[in-house]
């Protein structure tokens, strides 16, 4: 788990950790914008394998937004598109953020790594090419609290706040949703990410720390809490090759892992429905 500083992308942050641990393998969970600081979740050898089940987690962040001005890229980042004053108190500003709360749909921000006809959606922005239509994702923002107003050196008001949200959500798409829905404008000045599912910032190392070597590495699997089975030495060796387990040898017909008599993670297996059979997901081994 890697504390990302501001101003470096996501990529740029899995060059310097491939660099420094000297692997290929190795990869990160839920990109961060270069604008953003926080806990970068980082998948090396075996454990790339596991990126996607870390991908789905809730995601827990601490971030300001600046009401009365929108910019293109929906964060401090960008250039001003729009202005005006905000017209209304902070009981409002409350109320109207907190009804953000629940299932939703989302217009992500126009500079954004969404692929549209085989291209992302900044490089469109960015060649100032018109912009093809992207539909509303679902997302699910579980929480909205902390909410602190303060203002910056120019006397605009600021909000601070703390959000939890799902797989797929734009914060920066959050405060311009926020500012539009008061009538007015809000964009992103400030966006740190504190917790993903069980991983926690507190927890996190700076590249300077891994470059000094003051760090160590985790077993996801601890993290996944997946049921497990115990098989035998000879059900072992048919995994190896792919081989599908009949329902009733699994706790539940759910994801799980399964390890053999020594403790080795061999695979994890996902039930297929319309077969009624589990079937390897991830071979481990």
């Amino acid at each position: 788990m890697i504390d990302k500083p501001s101003g470096m992308t996501s990529h740029d942050a899995v060059n310097r950790l491939r660099r420094l641990l000297k692997t290929k393998k190795i990869g990160h969970v839920g990109t961060l914008d270069p604008l953003a600081t926080g806990l970068l979740v980082m998948v090396v050898g075996q454990a790339t394998k596991l990126a996607q089940y870390l991908q789905e987690a809730n995601k827990e962040y601490l971030a300001t937004i600046l009401l009365g001005m929108e910019t293109d890229t929906d964060d401090i980042t960008g250039k001003i598109v729009n202005r005006s004053e905000v017209e209304v108190d902070q009981e409002t500003i409350k109320q109207t953020m907190e009804s953000f709360i629940g299932k939703t749909l989302q217009i992500p921000p126009n500079y954004a790594a969404i692929k549209i006809n085989g291209k992302k959606m900044y490089e469109y922005a960015r060649q100032d090419k018109a912009l093809p239509k992207i539909e509303p994702r679902p997302i699910d923002i579980e929480t909205i609290d902390q909410i602190e107003f303060n203002e910056d050196t120019d006397g605009r008001q600021l909000v601070a706040f703390r959000t939890v949200v799902s797989k797929g959500t734009y914060i920066r798409a959050l405060a311009r949703d926020i500012g539009r829905k008061l009538g007015s404008y809000a964009t992103l000045t400030s966006l740190q990410r504190t917790r993903v599912d069980k991983f926690s910032l507190e927890n996190a190392y700076t590249l300077e720390e891994v470059e000094a070597n003051k760090h160590y590495f985790i077993d996801p699997l601890e993290y996944l809490g997946l049921p497990e089975i115990i098989v035998d030495q000879e059900t072992a060796a048919k995994i190896e090759n792919g081989m599908q387990l009949p329902p009733a040898r699994f706790s539940a017909r759910a994801q799980t892992l399964i390890r053999d008599q020594q403790g080795n993670a061999l695979a994890i297996y996902r039930y297929d429905q319309e077969k009624d059979i589990m079937r390897m997901a991830v071979k481990l081994s």
